[in-house]
């Protein structure tokens, strides 16, 4: 009896916070703050182990969130914070069905425990890959970034006469000299393009090298999307059943994580080609007729 009540008397009062990152990479290793709270006002609380695994997972597989947390120690009204490391190998969504608390104070001589915290899911992005590779055979995924014709860039465009009105500050004064006559410099006119990125979700043999190589396009265009938002330029994403318009620094990637995240094969093409502009980037599986204008890059050769 003194053991029962010791022991409930340990675990009321206990509550658990988990701070993880705000993004999460399949096959990075992430490092998760995990707090055990003590309300207790006056009791303190000894020799307590804290455990949390994942929905549909065992103890071995893929996804655990953390081993047992051991606190010796919590005073009243006291929280400890431990670090938490953790590898997630596949990217999706893992629920976690909250906490458990358990102790063998005072005796040892039985184990309780109660449930404590609240359910909730960690969403695993795909994995980041490097893109040097990719760019070297690829090289129109960077993009272009100026047209061939007159504006204020800084790329030569043309030499022409004087006319009146024009700016003395492009003048071309070594041409102007071997001709005797003032020549005015013209240039290319920049443009910051917005690249559109397509997936085609379908795939004709969804087998063991088919799922991989699917993964891989998912991984190549989250790489992809954090190029563009570390150069400042503003993307888009279009995959039939998914769109998102004007992607830009610090503004809605996560919408397109999530759905990297979730997003399946599928047994049928799904994309309308009214929504792909000219000089997308197109990844689709072998066999998919490519759409007029985008560059197709078929992902079961990368």
């Amino acid at each position: 009896i003194v053991s029962g009540v010791i022991s409930n008397l340990v675990l009321y009062g206990l509550d658990v916070k988990l701070d993880s990152p705000d993004a999460i990479h399949a096959g990075q290793t992430t490092v998760s703050l995990l707090t055990l709270v003590n309300t207790k006002k006056h009791f303190p609380s000894f020799s307590v182990t804290l455990r949390g695994t994942l929905d549909g997972r065992d103890k071995d597989g893929p996804g655990l969130i953390f081993e047992d947390q051991d606190f010796p120690y919590l005073q009243p009204r006291e929280q400890t914070t431990v670090r938490v490391e953790n590898e997630f190998r596949q990217r999706g969504v893992y629920p976690y069905r909250g906490f458990e608390v358990r102790t063998k104070f005072p005796f040892g001589f039985v184990i309780r425990g109660r449930n404590v915290g609240e359910a909730g899911t960690i969403t695993v992005y795909p994995r980041i890959r490097e893109l040097k590779g990719l760019l070297h055979q690829f090289p129109y995924l960077m993009g272009d970034e100026s047209r061939n014709r007159k504006g204020l860039g800084a790329g030569l465009y043309n030499i022409r006469d004087y006319q009146p009105g024009d700016d003395a500050r492009f003048v071309h004064w070594k041409s102007s000299a071997k001709l005797s006559r003032l020549m005015m410099k013209e240039f290319v006119e920049e443009q910051e393009d917005s690249p559109q990125l397509v997936l085609s979700t379908f795939l004709e043999e969804p087998d063991e090298y088919g799922l991989n190589q699917f993964e891989k396009a998912l991984s190549c265009i989250t790489s992809l999307a954090y190029m563009y938002l570390e150069s400042g330029r503003t993307f888009s994403f279009y995959a039939g059943d998914f769109e998102s318009k004007g992607i830009g620094r610090g503004t809605r990637l996560k919408p397109l994580l999530d759905y990297l995240a979730l997003v399946q094969p599928s047994d049928e093409v799904s994309l309308d080609r009214a929504k792909v502009v000219d000089g997308a980037v197109l990844f689709a599986a072998g066999g998919v007729p490519t759409l007029p204008g985008a560059l197709c890059i078929d992902y079961l050769k990368l």
